[in-house]
């Protein structure tokens, strides 16, 4: 049961595990610090990254506690455009050839 406001995390299945675990989008601050991008909504997030960007919907702490564990200590949702990148059906396509 969800309790907690979900968030849409841009993400990729990880093709090394064979889809079977997902990576999410980390993006790097100015002073080198790890942030964990993530949407308030899907709409948002689509808007923001296009309609090939890759995602899940997680709970925010969850979110949150996820990314702490893969060393960003830090989330930002609904970041500036500066601050992401959008994927295109070549990056899609690329996903799926690449072996790591």
């Amino acid at each position: 049961m969800i309790t907690e406001p979900l968030v849409y995390v841009p993400a990729h299945p990880r093709v090394a595990d064979y889809g079977k675990d997902i990576g999410v989008e980390l993006r790097g601050t100015d002073r080198g610090d790890l942030v964990g991008i993530a949407f308030s909504s899907l709409q948002r997030l689509v808007a923001a990254l296009g309609d090939y960007q890759p995602w899940v919907a997680m709970e925010r702490d969850r979110f949150t506690a996820f990314v702490g564990a893969a060393g960003a200590p830090f989330v930002c949702v609904d970041p500036a455009l500066a601050m992401v990148q959008r994927w295109s059906a070549a990056d899609i396509e690329r996903l799926g050839r690449d072996d790591a």
